[in-house]
């Protein structure tokens, strides 16, 4: 069986006081990198610690060589991280879900 794309992931974890505070991770796929997720902690949101972690997701796609990152928004009000970073929307989609 061929190989049709590769995968790997990077996650970053940002801990404050020895406690997780920020999760990123970065999938690498064929000739595009995507953001899986960015999280921080509700009560730490605001204090630059999801932007620092994009810095790292950034910094991990670029030292590898991907031309192009994307990412999946989970609503309208957390796009604003990524557009101060220059994403640019390009699509809309519904998700839908199934429960086991």
């Amino acid at each position: 069986m061929q190989q049709i794309f590769a995968l790997s992931t990077s996650l970053i974890i940002l801990y404050i006081n020895n406690k997780p505070a920020t999760v990123g991770i970065l999938f690498v796929f064929s000739q595009v990198s995507s953001i899986f997720c960015l999280i921080t902690k509700e009560k730490l949101q605001g204090q630059g610690y999801g932007t620092n972690t994009m810095h790292f997701l950034l910094k991990d796609a670029i030292e590898i060589g991907y031309k192009f990152l994307t990412f999946l928004a989970s609503s309208d009000s957390v796009c604003y991280i990524y557009e101060r970073f220059g994403f640019q929307k390009i699509d809309e989609f519904e998700c839908f879900e199934y429960k086991l």
